[in-house]
Formats: structure tokens, sequence, C-alpha cells
């Protein structure tokens, strides 16, 4: 490939990394959120469940209350499997913008590289 069609080729690159983090990104917040809800919901089941005779809360201190929290956030697949694909996404994304900044320098590169020729070309005129 010539380096005019490479120079040409990066701009689009890099535009479509851009999206495809902008997206990754997007999707990434919607999950954490999801989770984030799928957890107040545990909590509060947690606060307000009751011992069915004493009609006392079952857990009464934070320290149990955390313990039935972890407990039960290890027991829900779903939230595992939700918090495994966010580690997952979060990886992808950092690896996309590394990805990004390298085509972004070497989009520069060849700018400077192209100049160069430019005023090689103008001197030997």
């Amino acid at each position: 490939m010539k380096i005019e069609q490479k120079l040409l080729s990066i701009p689009i690159e890099i535009q479509e990394l851009e999206e495809k983090i902008l997206k990754s990104t997007q999707t990434l917040e919607d999950e954490k959120e999801e989770v984030e809800l799928t957890i107040a919901k545990m909590e509060i089941e947690i606060v307000e469940e009751r011992d069915l005779i004493t009609k006392k809360p079952m857990y009464s201190n934070e320290m149990m209350r955390k313990n039935q929290l972890k407990l039960r956030m290890s027991e829900d697949k779903k939230l595992k499997n939700s918090l495994q694909h966010i580690k997952t996404e979060q990886n992808a994304i950092k690896l996309d913008t590394i990805e990004l900044e390298c085509k972004k320098r070497l989009f520069r590169a060849f700018e400077s590289l192209a100049g160069l020729g430019i005023q090689e070309v103008n001197k030997n005129e």
C-alpha cells in the first residue's frame, strides 16, 4: 500500500475506532446502572426483611447486612455475569483507546513525512 493510500485510510480507521469506543462506553454505562439498581434492590430487601415471629429486622446491624449482601451477590448468576462482562468491556475499551492513540500518532507521523516530501520536491524545483 502506498503512503498516500495509507494516509487517506487512517482518518477513516480513527473515526471508526472513536465511534466504537463511544458506543462501548455508553453500553458499559447502561450495564453499570443496571448492576447498581440490582444491588440497591438487594440492599432494600435485606433492610426490610423481618423475622416472622418477632417482626424485628433479620439483619439488625451493618456488618450482618453487608455479609448478607455479599452472599446474595455471589449467588446471583446474572449479576456475576454482568460484573464479569463489565470488566471485560472495560479492558476492551482500554485496548481500543490505546489502538486509537497509536493510529493518531501514526497519522501525525505520515503527515510529517508527507510534509517533508513536499518540501523536498519544492527544493528540487
